[in-house]
């Protein structure tokens, strides 16, 4: 479990970053977005619902919301997706 947690942790900040540039761009949105899910909640699982008991909202469950909504949606009307078609 230690070097799973190691490789997670390592690896983590670079797929946020590559999904960052994706969802900017618009490429392949569907991948993206499951790949979004799966980050937020791992970390929403790591962090729990309610991380800080100052502030009732949590940023990373309006973050997975908008990932699950994207899913629904797709690409918009500017994206490199839609551009394909």
């Amino acid at each position: 479990p230690g070097q799973a947690a190691w490789l997670y942790g390592s690896l983590l900040p670079i797929l946020e970053i590559v999904v960052g540039i994706m969802l900017m761009i618009g490429v392949w949105m569907t991948l993206t977005g499951i790949i979004a899910i799966l980050i937020l909640t791992s970390i929403i699982a790591f962090f729990g619902v309610f991380p800080n008991r100052y502030f009732f909202f949590n940023k990373d469950l309006i973050l997975l919301a908008a990932s699950i909504s994207l899913l629904y949606t797709g690409a918009g009307a500017a994206s490199l997706d839609n551009l394909k078609r």
